[in-house]
Order: structure tokens, then C-alpha cells, then sequence
């Protein structure tokens, strides 16, 4: 049965107990396959706990960024629940310095619950929120393939459905996971070979945590009763599930394509409710119950300007005879613009709280992971730009002459509600050069390459 590439171990596997020395070359060649985990270029965000995990995370990477052009910055979060934070923050900087990676702080606001659920929202709340303090392309995490097994035991006993199943995605918007094919006892060897000291974590021991149970108690119990590697057959289930949730995704993807087209109502029910579902996980928001089987069982009598609200701050909407899922409560004057100095590589962030999105750019077509694309020319003088919300009485210059944008946009069907937010890149001058919506972008393809200088990517979302 076959193991997913998010679950599969990137080339040849070190053998137990064996040499590590292959391991940067494996993660290379890894990453090289799966350009779209850590592109060349990124701001990376590595959450460094301090652990082997972690620290081998942050060595490899720093060992690859000259060849990728990556740049780094740690993070350390301190859930505040075990003493001498402050020691183990300074110890981080100590080590960090000589490989000049600066290290980034934070604490929780209030005591949390020790459950391991509410520790984990607000180390990954906060994660995001320094990513976006250091324009962080990714946020790469030291998940590793034990992490991985004991993901999907765990949700079996729960009990799950395919996705479930699936386990630790290798990525996740800017969330990442480039270990996911890594055993832990390997990466182990492979920091102690470098000399570095990583602090131990006692909690990994606790027994009172149900993960710490699973992996000292339960796995070991079932590799005894049933004399195979209990590893290798969750991930090969892991693999099955995740084979299977990308051909449901394929085919949801185009049944939300037919929603926009107004063909939604030729499809079954429970297929429009997975595309409501993966509009939701596109908008980073996970949708279920009986809300979007509500909306995607009255979806076809659904008239224009209404709509059904699906939770998580997202709402479906019939506007002419399409179907679209869009944000509630997403004002313009909630937009925070972005400037783009000059015309080298660069990438950063813009848009409302709680719809933010990213963007990449540069001289050349960038680098991407099936964003929307725009190519443009755009002249030494036009410098800086800024991507800022459509206002009313804007116009963009076309070869047939000047347009409106309000006239394009409604050309072009979308909804009066997404208008508000529309981003636009204008020039230096005010000129309006285009809108970084995919209805109304110019994609960059062999052909209009060469007739452009300057190329973006959008991450949908």
C-alpha cells in the first residue's frame, strides 16, 4: 500500500542505528521535489522549542538557506508551565548567535490549562502572529515521522474519517512540516553528532499526557502482540486515506469551480457540501455540521443577493447565477496595505484582519504553488507600489482605453460584497496597474513571460 509524500520518508531511509551523515543531502533533495514546502527566497519562521526535534530543524535549515536564499528567524514559545523560561530563552540566544539566526520570545497572556489542546492554540496563535511581525513567507515546524504514527493511532482510537486518517499534512498554508519523513531516533544521532546539547523535555515522559502513553505504553504493547512494525502500517493506512482525500478533493474543487459557473445544482448533495468544506479550509476555517448540509441541500433555491451564513465567519451567497463563499464583516477600512520599495524579490502580507493573504514578487516569474498570477511591466519610476483596497471612482487603463473598475468587476460577476476589499496594485503616480483578483488577473504563462518584467503570486484564500 502506498505512503503519501507527506508522509513518506524523502529518499533513502537511514537504517536504524546507522550513519546520519546523508541526512542534509535527503532533506535537500526533499525540499528540492516539494518546492512549494520552503521555495527559494522565503522568510522562514522556525518554532524552536529547544528540543532534538527542533534543533535539528533549525541546524539543517540554517546548513541549506545559503543554497536556497532563505532567511531565518527562531521562535521559542514559553507556555510558562515549567520553571526557568527566562534561562532556557538566554541559553537559545547563547547558541543562536554564532549562526547568526536572530530568536523572537513570547509568553502566553494569562496561565494556561496544562491539556495539551489549549497549549497548542496559543503556541500556534502566537506563531502567527510573529510571522506576520517578521513578514515570514512559512512557519516550519519540527514534526517528524513518529509524530506522524502516533498522530493517526491516536485519531483511530478517537475515531476519525479519512481526513483524520491522513495524519500531519506536510503543509498548511505557510504552516510546514519538511521532517514529516524523519524518525525521531535519527535525528536524534544525527544533532548529537553535531555536538549540540538540546534540552530535555520531561513532559515527553509524563505519563499523565495520553501521547506520552500512546508512545511509551501502547505502541510498544501492539509491536509485541502482533510481531510487525505497527509504524509501517499506520502510515501505509495514513497513505490509503490520503490517496483518497486528494482525488475527493479534485473532485470538489470542481464542483466549487461549477458554483462559480451556476452548474452547482447538477451536482449531489454531499458533494457540494465537501466543496462548501473546501472552501472553508481555502479560507482557513473548518466547516461542518448541520449548517453547510443545510446550505448545500437548499443551495439550488437559493435566489440572488441571499444567502446561507456557514459559520467560522464565512457565508454562502447566490450573486446573478453563481454560488460564491465569501468572509462576513470584511470592511475596506479594516485593509492594511502593503508597499513594495523596488523591483528585487520580496514577499509580504496584506489585506483585512482575519482575511490576510500573501504575495510574492520579483523580476522574474515567481516561484509559486498555484496562487493567482499576475505578469506585469512595470518601469524604474513607477516605484513604490502599494496593493490597497478598490475605492469608488477608481479606473485602470486598458489597451481599448479607460475603465471603471466597479463596471469590470460586475463584468466580471463579483459580488458587490468582495468589491469593498478588492486589492489593487497602484504605482507611485496613483495609477491603478491591476487588480490581484484572479477573475480580472493576467496570468503568467512561456508566452506573455517574455513581454513582462515583473511577476507576483498571490496565495488564494
Amino acid at each position: 500500500m502506498p505512503v503519501p509524500e507527506h508522509v513518506r520518508t524523502p529518499a533513502t531511509p537511514a537504517r536504524p542505528g546507522g550513519a546520519t551523515a546523508d541526512l542534509p543531502d535527503r532533506l535537500e533533495s526533499h525540499l528540492r521535489e516539494r518546492r512549494d514546502l520552503l521555495p527559494p527566497g522565503s522568510r522562514i519562521l522556525v518554532a524552536l522549542s529547544g528540543g532534538p526535534d527542533s534543533t535539528a530543524l533549525l541546524l539543517l535549515l540554517n546548513g541549506l538557506a545559503p543554497a536556497f536564499d532563505w532567511s531565518l528567524t527562531a521562535a521559542h514559545f514559553d507556555h510558562g508551565i515549567r520553571p526557568g523560561g527566562a534561562e532556557r530563552i538566554a541559553r537559545l540566544r547563547s547558541r543562536l548567535a554564532p549562526l547568526g539566526v536572530p530568536l523572537v520570545a513570547g509568553a502566553p497572556e494569562r496561565q494556561l490549562d496544562r491539556a495539551h489542546a489549549e497549549l497548542r492554540r496559543a503556541r500556534y496563535d502566537w506563531l502567527r502572529r510573529e510571522a506576520d511581525a517578521v513578514a515570514a513567507d512559512r512557519i516550519a515546524t519540527a514534526h517528524q515521522r513518529d509524530d506522524q504514527v502516533e498522530t493517526v493511532l491516536f485519531r483511530i482510537l478517537r475515531g476519525t474519517g479519512n481526513r483524520g486518517l491522513a495524519g500531519i499534512p506536510a503543509r498548511r498554508g505557510r504552516l510546514v512540516r519538511p521532517l514529516l519523513g524523519f524518525g525521531r531516533d535519527e535525528l536524534a544521532r544525527w544533532v548529537d553528532e553535531q555536538g549540540a546539547e538540546p534540552f530535555d523535555d520531561p513532559s515527553n515522559r509524563d505519563r499523565r499526557y495520553a501521547r506520552s502513553r500512546l508512545r511509551h505504553d501502547l505502541l510498544p504493547a501492539l509491536e509485541r502482540a502482533v510481531g510487525v512494525d505497527v509504524g509501517e502500517s499506520l502510515l501505509a493506512i495514513a497513505g490509503a486515506a490520503a490517496e483518497v482525500c486528494r482525488n475527493t478533493e479534485r473532485v470538489a474543487a470542481r464542483a466549487l469551480d461549477a458554483m462559480a459557473e451556476g452548474s452547482a445544482p447538477d451536482w449531489p448533495v454531499e458533494l457540494r457540501a465537501e466543496a462548501l468544506r473546501l472552501a472553508g479550509r481555502r479560507a482557513g476555517v473548518r466547516l461542518r455540521g448541520a449548517a453547510v448540509r443545510r446550505a448545500a441541500r437548499e443551495l439550488p433555491e437559493l435566489v440572488s443577493g441571499h444567502g446561507f451564513d456557514l459559520g467560522g465567519g464565512l457565508r454562502l451567497e447566490r450573486t446573478f447565477d453563481a454560488w460564491r463563499v465569501r468572509r462576513t464583516g470584511t470592511e475596506a477600512g479594516d485593509f492594511e496595505p502593503l508597499i513594495i520599495d523596488d523591483a528585487g524579490v520580496g514577499s509580504g502580507g496584506f489585506g483585512a484582519s482575519g482575511h490576510r493573504r500573501r504575495v510574492r514578487w520579483g523580476p522574474a516569474q515567481p516561484a509559486g504553488s498555484g496562487g493567482t498570477r499576475v505578469a506585469l511591466r512595470v518601469q524604474a519610476d513607477h516605484f513604490p507600489l502599494v496593493i490597497r483596497p478598490w475605492s469608488a471612482g477608481d479606473r485602470i487603463r486598458l489597451p481599448g482605453g479607460g475603465r471603471k473598475l466597479s463596471r469590470l468587476m460586475s463584468e466580471a460577476r463579483i459580488p458587490r460584497s468582495e468589491r469593498r476589499s478588492a486589492p489593487v496594485l497602484v504605482d507611485r503616480h496613483g495609477r491603478i496597474l491591476c487588480v490581484l483578483r484572479r477573475e480580472l488577473s493576467h496570468r503568467i504563462d512561456r508566452d506573455a513571460a517574455a513581454n513582462v518584467n515583473f511577476g507576483f503570486e498571490v496565495e488564494d484564500g
